[in-house]
């Protein structure tokens, strides 16, 4: 049991003693119990307006160079043109669009590659590198004209690709 509640801090002032900048009617039950004059609402109503902070969070001009490395600054410059322009204030929607239209354009591109490349560089006859896939045979049920016919093969057909060579070449 002594042991408990250890890793908390004494307190959340860390020592130093509190002091409100609310007022004493910071609390909305204070407020409505009464004696709440119009001293007290004109100093409520300065202390709200001066939390409101137009202008921040302020991002000084180096700090997006020290974050980012230039390769990263690179491929980030078109998009970061486009939506998160520094005239603007920055929103969440603003860094949200960001963030997908990012994620999505990669992953357009990365589809688009691999589409390529197992189109134009299959694992065939012709070479022994890229994607290997088997295609199905075209499904006939039973009844279809050409079901359980045989297929004549010629023996270019049986390339095994995997040794090399075509083995009824002879």
């Amino acid at each position: 049991m002594e042991y408990e509640n250890k890793d908390k801090p004494h307190s959340t002032t860390g020592g130093v003693k509190a002091f409100p900048i609310e007022g004493r009617f910071a609390h909305v039950r204070e407020r409505l119990a009464g004696g709440f004059t119009d001293e007290d609402r004109a100093y409520r109503a300065k202390f709200l307006k001066d939390q409101v902070l137009h202008n921040e969070p302020v991002v000084p001009d180096w700090w997006y160079k020290e974050r980012f490395n230039p390769i990263r600054r690179f491929y980030r410059w078109p998009l970061d043109t486009l939506i998160c322009n520094t005239e603007t204030p920055q929103t969440f929607w603003r860094y949200a669009s960001r963030y997908w239209t990012g994620k999505v354009l990669l992953g357009l591109a990365g589809t688009y590659v691999g589409y390529y490349i197992i189109k134009y560089h299959s694992n065939d006859w012709q070479n022994c590198s890229g994607f290997e896939y088997i295609r199905s045979k075209e499904f006939k049920p039973i009844g279809h004209p050409e079901y359980n016919k045989p297929e004549f093969l010629k023996p270019a057909d049986y390339y095994d690709n995997r040794m090399g060579v075509n083995k009824f070449s002879g």
